[in-house]
């Protein structure tokens, strides 16, 4: 199934689409489409953790195409010229809803969408603000623009659900779940219903075959590893870091508001040694608070399936000279919800915009340490355990991590976790941008964790806040 739309969106809707789009805060980072090393990458954009994709226009697509479609996901790509894609599928039972958002394209720059149905083609031209939507198993890739001088082909992505899957017996068999022997419903012998309720947060599959193995498959293996802890790494475009760092040479620099008596960060070794305030009050504060919620509301949503926002609540900045430190430490703070009572977690993190030379020029893993050899001179130093190298001989995974300063880099964690910054020693400043989150649980994440009682307790609260408010 591929249907294709002309116009699409309003004129508004497009406005607001390519105000995200050139954004400069905008954050793009390089993909594959099967994640092979023979091909072509491509960039993109992740954009579902803001509401104006996820919700708004959601809700304009649903309402267009008379569909009940939940959002998976929601992206843009980008594509350099000759850098074509590489045919595959998205998903196996979902939809995928393609818009182009090249204004001024004209048909001799190629940039074609491929689609291919058993041994067929399908093609689709991508005139601006034309879509598509097509379902996720179907074979497809991108072309790219052929032409010289032409920008690069972009489009937004969005993965969608249905509410309800129709499958047939060969789909069925494929997802190898077993029926339950309680089930007594008739089973259509042409068609089997897969009815996902997402609301709710549960699913109820009915599915027909035998999963017992093959002759010749008597057993199967499967790794199941078990997560201890989840990083975000993002990487910031250079002309980010050189508006950030304006700023802060403009206007943090020249007020001085030191923020060391909250620190435990050594740094006093130069005169230019300081850990001062940033505050979000300017236009480039504002933009990046805006920038630095949304990545750590997706680093929660994504890294911990957690079913809450971040709200950036602390930020500081590191000038760190030679013999310049910051001894291991975590950092103990939490936000506090409008009733007064304290989250129950938070994040900490680091971006780093400025690397003297002396610490550029070492290797991103030092084969060694020893020998007094200073191959972690200026590295951050993380630590979520205790293990040994003797540990690590009995199957035990290693529990710190060694981080190069890189500019442009924006590491994400839980505030509990250890870290400390080792002093280097030679010409030029470390400067760093220093943050802490608070993390505000959507009332359905708290009560995942509530008893009846609590629950009712906590209802009977909320009730009493509403009903005081009138």
């Amino acid at each position: 199934m591929i249907k294709t739309y002309n116009d699409f969106f309003t004129d508004e809707l497009l406005i607001k689409i390519h105000q995200h789009l050139d954004s400069p805060m905008s954050i793009w980072i390089n993909q594959r489409s099967n994640g092979t090393e023979n091909e072509n990458t491509f960039g993109m954009y992740e954009v579902s953790h803001i509401e104006f994709f996820n919700t708004e226009l959601v809700k304009y697509i649903n309402t267009k195409l008379d569909s009940s479609f939940l959002l998976e996901r929601v992206y843009f790509n980008r594509q350099d010229t000759n850098q074509d894609g590489s045919f595959h599928q998205d998903t196996e039972f979902g939809y995928t809803f393609l818009s182009y958002l090249n204004v001024d394209y004209q048909e001799c720059w190629g940039g074609k969408t491929i689609f291919k149905i058993d041994d067929e083609t399908d093609e689709v031209i991508p005139y601006y603000n034309k879509s598509v939507l097509f379902k996720g198993n179907i074979f497809h890739k991108g072309m790219s623009f052929k032409a010289e001088d032409v920008p690069k082909r972009i489009s937004l992505a969005f993965k969608f659900i249905p509410k309800e899957v129709r499958l047939t017996k060969e789909e069925v068999k494929k997802m190898v779940v077993k029926i339950s022997e309680e089930n007594t419903t008739e089973v259509d012998p042409d068609t089997v219903n897969v009815k996902l309720d997402y609301d709710s947060g549960t699913e109820v599959v009915t599915k027909t075959g035998d999963d017992s193995p093959s002759d010749t498959e008597k057993m199967t293996m499967e790794l199941m590893p078990i997560k201890e802890l989840v990083f975000a790494k993002i990487n910031f475009h250079p002309d980010i870091v050189e508006e950030i760092n304006s700023y802060i040479d403009d206007e943090i620099i020249p007020n001085n508001k030191s923020n060391a008596n909250k620190l435990v960060g050594q740094y006093s070794q130069d005169e230019r040694s300081a850990q001062l305030v940033f505050d979000f009050e300017s236009d480039v504060g504002q933009l990046l608070k805006g920038i630095l919620d949304n990545v750590a509301t997706a680093y929660l949503q994504q890294g911990y399936e957690r079913d809450a926002r971040a709200i950036t609540e602390q930020c500081w900045t590191n000038h760190g000279y030679a013999g310049d430190y910051n001894p291991y430490h975590d950092h103990p703070y939490m936000g506090v919800y409008p009733s007064g009572h304290m989250c129950t977690a938070g994040l900490s993190g680091f971006l780093w915009l400025k690397v003297p030379e002396c610490i550029r020029v070492l290797d991103d893993k030092p084969d060694t340490i020893t020998g007094s050899n200073g191959k972690i001179n200026g590295f951050t130093h993380l630590a979520w355990g205790h293990n040994t190298i003797h540990d690590l001989k009995k199957l035990k995974f290693t529990t710190e991590k060694y981080l190069k300063p890189k500019e442009g880099e924006l590491w994400i964690f839980p505030n509990w976790l250890k870290h400390q910054v080792y002093p280097f020693f030679g010409e030029g400043e470390r400067r760093s941008l220093a943050m802490n989150w608070g993390v505000y649980d959507s009332e359905k994440e708290l009560k995942k964790y509530m008893n009846e009682d609590q629950i009712k307790a906590f209802d009977d609260r909320q009730n009493e806040i509403e009903n005081k408010s009138e």
